[in-house]
């Protein structure tokens, strides 16, 4: 595809559906739509570069697990400060007042939306659009930018500072392992840190 209409497709798709959904043009629930773009990221994955589920979440490149853990140590520490700074009633809240549905989050957070964000976000978006941004380090901010504007759907500033500062995250682990399977895990450790500690209202919009 020529440049110009790739960089049209990249605005369509990544800038200008979340803000359709975020206005509420697209009917349905967000869920839908994440699924709805997984399967066709899929489908063009399998096409044109002829990966499959399997090739996906392959484990790749192991990432230094001292690393891996210190990441997630500064992560939790830095989930439990903003709370205490700006829901200091949501610590903990989640778990304590809706333990069942808790459960079923951090059952089904890292299948449902953690993997098929990093699908679309990482696996796909890396080779779809990486001759738009020839050096490496564009195109982990792109990503990480497209990633955090997805967010807008939940109509507030923490969500999106948060996940640009996660996409990034997630865009260099991508880019040093290569798999999916490493950030997908990444992610969905970070996202349930989120809402088990107290800042899941920010990007969930169910009962709490």
């Amino acid at each position: 595809m020529r440049r110009p209409l790739l960089w049209l497709e990249l605005i369509a798709l990544f800038l200008g559906a979340p803000l359709l959904l975020a206005f509420g043009y697209l009917p349905g629930h967000k869920i839908i739509w994440l699924g709805a773009a997984t399967a066709g990221c899929l489908l063009w994955l399998s096409r044109d570069s002829g990966l499959g589920m399997g090739d996906l979440l392959r484990a790749g490149n192991r990432p230094n697990l001292w690393h891996f853990c210190l990441r997630v140590a500064l992560a939790a520490s830095a989930v439990l400060l903003l709370t205490l700074l700006l829901v200091p009633d949501q610590l903990f809240g989640f778990p304590k007042r809706r333990p069942l549905l808790w459960l079923a989050v951090f059952v089904l957070y890292p299948l449902l939306s953690a993997f098929p964000q990093e699908l679309i976000y990482r696996g796909f978006f890396f080779r779809r659009y990486e001759t738009l941004f020839p050096r490496s380090a564009s195109l982990m901010a792109a990503s990480a930018a497209a990633f955090a504007w997805m967010h807008v759907v939940y109509d507030n500033a923490p969500a999106l500072i948060l996940s640009l500062i996660g996409g990034l995250v997630f865009a260099d682990t991508y880019r040093k392992t290569g798999s999916l399977f490493w950030t997908s895990l990444e992610h969905a450790v970070y996202g349930l840190l989120v809402f088990s500690i107290g800042l899941g209202r920010f990007f969930y919009e169910g009962p709490h």
